[in-house]
This record gives structure tokens, sequence and C-alpha cells, in this order.
């Protein structure tokens, strides 16, 4: 075999099996972005504390600008939508002079005149992973498609997001020599990479769940508040407590 063959064989061989073990996901850097609040939609305020909802979209960047058009064609990895699961990002602004208990067991979901309690971030991991739409993402998948953030993070290492998106599209495979093609054979062991990975996708996702929290004067805040899809939750209603004036400053905000 000649040194360029053996390399290039060589390297084919190293990228399918990163593709076929389920390596652990790189860190990835969540660019959270706040624009003014007045620019956001689905927005409230009461007595200086002032909050706005963004509702996940599939295929969108949650963190996008508010006037950004939603996108005409929908690339994911997985619809978390589709699999019961309704992410909204809060964003909270304490513009008054008091206090305010932040209390993500007191943000409701509302469908009508029923109240959906939110999600723990591993309720709504659990909820995904026992999906049938989560058992179809991973069918036959390779670890590709699985490097794009389901919210709007960037994944680092694009070394890695290049070879593993370059598998995925069966160029590599094609390339590959008899012995690389044994090695691409293994649809199972690509297809559990592959659940592996979303795995630790869905889950550093879910660590962005908004906390208990004080939210002193002047500041801001954003996370996550995790909620059922299927009923068409159009409000939600956020119930804040202002410390020093030791009264309740709850906040609704419609978002349909």
């Amino acid at each position: 075999m000649k040194p360029f063959q053996f390399v290039k064989t060589a390297l084919l061989i190293s990228l399918l099996e990163a593709c076929a073990s389920p390596a652990n996901l790189p860190n990835i850097v969540y660019p959270r972005a706040i624009y003014p609040l007045e620019s956001y939609p689905t927005r409230s305020e009461s007595t200086g504390f002032k909050a706005a909802a963004i509702m996940f979209k599939p295929g969108k960047n949650i963190y996008s600008d508010p006037s950004t058009p939603d996108p005409e064609v929908i690339v994911s990895s997985l619809n978390v939508l589709a699999a019961g699961l309704l992410p909204i990002r809060v964003i909270l602004s304490n513009e008054s002079a008091d206090e305010i208990l932040i209390d993500p067991e007191q943000i409701f979901g509302m469908a009508g005149t029923v109240i959906y309690q939110s999600y723990s971030s591993q309720e709504a991991v659990d909820l995904v992973l026992g999906s049938r739409e989560f058992k179809e993402a991973v069918k036959g998948k390779q670890l590709g498609p699985v490097f794009q953030s389901l919210l709007g993070g960037e994944i680092l290492l694009e070394g890695i997001k290049g070879g593993a998106s370059g598998a995925a599209t069966g160029n590599v495979v094609e390339a590959a020599s008899g012995v690389a093609k044994g090695a691409a054979e293994t649809g199972l062991t690509r297809a559990n990479g592959f659940e592996h990975t979303l795995e630790q996708l869905l889950r550093k996702e879910s660590e962005q769940v908004i906390h208990k929290q004080t939210l002193y004067p002047g500041y801001l805040t954003s996370g996550f508040v995790f909620l059922p899809s299927q009923p068409k939750i159009d409000k939600l209603v956020i119930k804040a407590y202002a410390i020093k004036s030791q009264k309740a400053m709850p906040i609704s905000i419609n978002l349909r």
C-alpha cells in the first residue's frame, strides 16, 4: 500500500470509529443574547417587575433577535415539541425598589382555565427520552446530525463536527477501503452512539432551567421553564414575591 493510501485509509477508519463509539459531548457555548424587553412580543410587567417569554420553535435559535422570522425549512435532530416538551425561555428584570423572590415552582402554564406545573430538568429529559419521537430520531442514525444545539447553543470542536458530519453523509463510507467498510457496517453501534450523544445534549440543554433566586433591584436574569406541549398553553403565570413589601407580585404573559 502506498504511503498516501495508507494515511487516507487510517484517517477514514479513525473517523468511522469516532462515529461508532458514544463519545462524550464537547462543550456547548450559549450566546445568551438578551434584547430590550420591549422588543419581545410576548411580555408583561407589574410594578417595575418585567418579564418576557419566548416559546421554543423547531429549527430556530431561541436566543435570536425577536424580529428574526421563523425558518422556512426546519433542520433539527429532534423536535422536542413532538416529544411532548415545551421549553419556554423566561427573561426577568427587576426595575422596582424591592427584592423579588423567584421560585420555579410558582411558574405555571395555562391552557384556558387549566393550570400546568413546570417540569424539573430531570423530568423534562425523562419525558423526551421516553417518547416515540426520540426513539424514531435515533433509528439508524449517526453522530453527524447531533452536532447542533436544540435550543441555540454552539458546539465547540469543529474538527469533530466536520468528521462526524462527513461520515453521516455517506461520503467517507463510499470512499473507504474494504477494512473501513467493515467498520462502517456496524449500524447498531452508530445508532447507540447517536442515542448516547443526543441524550447528553438534552441533559446539557436542560441545565439552563431557571432556578430559585432573589432578584435584587436593578438585576436581570433568564432561564428555561419546561411545560407539556400537548395542551395548547396560551399563558405563562409567574407568581413572584416582593420580600420587603411582603406581598405577592404576580405577572401574566399571553403567549399566543
